[in-house]
């Protein structure tokens, strides 16, 4: 069985990286920086997209608790 996984606040993949090689399949990684998520895609296979300002503020929502 694959375990998978999706990484957000991907950064420069340094998460992503290990996970692939904790033997997970990363199917994709969320980043807010421009210059981070092309870093992260010139670096690894992994599909990383720009993640939008509205998904960021409810992760840091108070409403979750």
């Amino acid at each position: 069985m694959q375990l998978t996984a999706a990484v957000i606040n991907a950064g420069l993949g340094d998460l992503s990286l290990g996970l692939e090689r904790a033997g997970f399949q990363v199917v994709a990684a969320y980043e807010m920086e421009e210059k981070a998520v092309k870093i992260h895609q010139f670096n690894l296979e992994t599909p990383v997209y720009k993640m939008p300002v509205q998904l960021l503020d409810l992760l840091q929502s108070d409403d979750l608790d």
